[in-house]
């Protein structure tokens, strides 16, 4: 993980149980392979919720924030 966990242990949100954590990463790959559920936000509103690994292969998120 980059800056925000880098004073922390190298532990993946996903390998503990009952917390949440909000993750806000630019680099959207990164981020959903760190997470188990993952909405996508317009202008401050969910417009989006799905398990991580749906929304990695969605085209339209693909196309729309991986380029």
């Amino acid at each position: 993980m980059p800056q925000p966990f880098s004073g922390s242990d190298e532990i993946s949100p996903r390998d503990t149980k009952d917390v949440t954590v909000i993750l806000v990463e630019q680099n959207v790959g990164e981020a959903l392979a760190a997470s188990d559920q993952a909405h996508v936000l317009d202008h401050g509103r969910i417009v989006r919720s799905w398990p991580a690994a749906e929304l990695v292969d969605d085209p339209a998120i693909q196309k729309a924030y991986m380029g």
